[in-house]
């Protein structure tokens, strides 16, 4: 048994995760979010209201198997969501699927003890998934636009999106419990990711959050340190987003599997269960914005409506129609091989970009380690990482990118509208313009003793004129101009 204290830190957990981190997608303005979060908390009454007692192993086996292939198919959009979040802002569109395989083994490990060993793990991971976002909040307050949360109108679809969000809400079916601490965890949950919308939009409006996949980790990336004490503090937070998203991938693999009770038919489905979900998630192919795209659709039409109903049903003709109707759903889970694994040792890692432009073409220096530099040449963003391709036998990686210095002929708005859809850097990287050449840089980067990119950090940093990239697309602050005296870049 575990107690209340284990439930309602559990429910936190499972209920956080895939809520803060699809909100502020969602909704463009607190009205949208505000009716969207009404009809969620409605929702959360009605499991309150129905599922004190309530047991998956005390229904029938119709609608256990129901419940197990609805929340199969919830494993594996978290399982693959786990994976994409990592290949994404880590691996520059690698395979990560050997990421998730430890996070898929100790979801194994803590559901083979039952609730209360899953409750005790879960309850050690509290402050470390909630604490660290407490700070990146609080870092990023200072930088909120409270005119950006009111900006634009009314959108029904909008607030539908935000309901979809919450649809997490049928665990509370399957905790026992004292209400009052289920009610205490939803506000916590509920209030938290209030928060986290009104600093991710208040951040950069709703435009360059349309613009993004998943606005929240740009919200991270935008977030520093004082004094650089962490530079990539995305990939600081992603590990502890992780953990919560562990929660909730564990706590639907329990939910499918567990209730089945104990013996040799329920060990040989457990195995099907768990094969399944990591076949499906190491060779699944979809990307990001088209497994969010497929899996909110299914949800809002199929998923909601049965969740709601099965607590309710009674009748066996009844049953036979929602399985059925399920069984069906699952053809379309699309699966093939995954994407090749790209080790460190084949990466190029770029930590420093001189732009420049003539004639409708961009001319762009990658800086790498060691002084080693390569050109390349295109008419857009995706064709001069296509030439860098031909011209380096390593893949393009941005995660370690410190500086980018536009050059002549680089309107500062063409550079934004080039880049603000690309999300393999961080939004921390630094910004400035020279009309300098840029072969001039290449001079000093063979003379520093670090990198061209760590030298303009510090001179950033020196000077107080830190301007990242994530500043000018939310509109702040000016570009430094860079220029060289005597061989050395100055502000």
């Amino acid at each position: 048994m575990i107690s209340n204290r284990q439930m309602k830190r559990t429910l936190m957990i499972e209920l956080f995760s895939t809520t803060g981190l699809f909100l502020s997608a969602m909704a463009q303005n607190l009205k949208q979010l505000s009716l969207g979060m009404l009809a969620a908390a409605l929702y959360a009454v009605y499991f309150l209201c129905i599922g004190n007692h309530y047991q998956i192993s005390q229904v029938g086996r119709i609608r256990k198997t129901v419940y197990t292939v609805r929340f199969f198919l919830y494993a594996c959009f978290l399982g693959t969501l786990m994976k994409l979040l990592v290949s994404k802002m880590l691996l520059g569109g690698g395979s990560g699927w050997f990421i998730f395989l430890p996070v898929f083994l100790l979801s194994i490990y803590a559901n083979r003890g039952g609730r209360e060993e899953r409750a005790r793990l879960l309850e050690l991971l509290f402050w470390f998934v909630f604490l660290p976002l407490f700070v990146v909040l609080i870092l990023a307050a200072k930088d909120v636009h409270l005119e950006y949360l009111i900006q634009g109108g009314f959108h029904a679809e909008k607030s539908i999106q935000v309901f979809v969000c919450f649809s997490s809400l049928e665990i509370l079916l399957f905790f026992t419990g004292e209400r009052r601490e289920k009610v205490k965890a939803l506000f916590f949950v509920f209030g938290l990711n209030l928060l986290i919308f009104i600093v991710t939009i208040g951040m950069y409006g709703a435009k360059m959050a349309e613009a993004s996949d998943l606005p929240v980790v740009t919200m991270i990336q935008m977030v520093r340190f004082p004094g650089g004490f962490v530079e990539r503090l995305d990939i600081f937070m992603l590990a502890f987003w992780i953990l919560s998203l562990f929660a909730i991938f564990s706590a639907y693999c329990f939910y499918g599997t567990f209730f089945w009770g104990k013996g040799k038919g329920s060990f040989w489905l457990s195995c099907l269960f768990y094969g399944g979900v990591l076949a499906i998630v190491s060779w699944n192919q979809l990307d990001l914005q088209t497994l969010i795209d497929f899996f909110q659709t299914y949800v809002l039409w199929l998923d909601l409506p049965l969740a709601v109903i099965l607590p309710l049903l009674n009748t066996k003709r009844r049953k036979r129609a929602v399985v059925v109707t399920m069984l069906s759903t699952l053809l379309f889970i699309v699966t093939g091989c995954g994407p090749k694994r790209v080790n460190i040792e084949e990466r190029a890692y770029v930590l420093a970009i001189g732009v420049e432009a003539k004639e409708e073409r961009w001319k762009v220096s990658f800086f790498l380690p060691e002084n080693e530099r390569i050109e390349t040449e295109g008419k857009s963003w995706e064709e001069i990482k296509k030439e860098f391709q031909r011209s380096s036998d390593k893949e393009l990686e941005l995660g370690h990118l410190k500086a980018v210095i536009l050059g002549k002929g680089v309107e500062a708005e063409d550079f934004k509208e080039q880049w603000k859809n690309e999300q393999d850097y961080a939004k921390t990287v630094l910004l400035f313009t020279t009309q300098e050449p840029i072969k001039e840089f290449e001079k000093i980067d063979e003379n520093t003793r670090d990198s061209l990119g760590s030298f303009l950090v510090e001179l950033a940093e020196r000077n107080k004129k830190e301007i990242t990239i994530g500043d000018y697309f939310a509109g702040r602050g000016k570009i430094p101009d860079l220029s060289i005296r005597k061989g050395i870049p100055t502000l």
